[in-house]
């Protein structure tokens, strides 16, 4: 599961894997993850570790802890966009939904504010 001969720091890893499980759908909406002694006790990692990969994926927005009773994927309507998809929607630019209208041509070209009429 960790790979302590890797340069990544472990709580990194491990929420890489919680990432995984989350995204592929193993750990679908509304599902409770395994409590921090069940992760610790899989992954052979300290409990600060695990809490520090659990806030990775809070800060995410891809868990919610809800205090006494656990860590939660939230409903997708209660997801916040994570950093990449924030990045992906800046990338792409979106169509005004309120577009201005092109602005109208002179009437009188030649009328410049306190010119005399020919």
């Amino acid at each position: 599961m960790i790979d302590h001969w890797d340069p990544t720091p472990s709580y990194r890893q491990l929420a890489s894997i919680l990432r995984t499980r989350i995204t592929s759908g193993e750990y679908g909406p509304g599902t409770q993850l395994p409590s921090e002694k069940h992760l610790t006790d899989e992954s052979g990692l300290a409990r600060e570790t695990v809490r520090r990969a659990i806030k990775l994926l809070r800060d995410e927005g891809l868990v919610v802890t809800l205090p006494g009773r656990g860590t939660f994927v939230p409903p997708d309507h209660h997801r916040r966009p994570t950093i990449p998809t924030q990045v992906a929607r800046t990338a792409e630019p979106t169509p005004d939904p309120h577009p201005h209208p092109a602005p109208m041509p002179d009437p009188h070209p030649d009328h410049r504010p306190g010119a005399q009429p020919r």
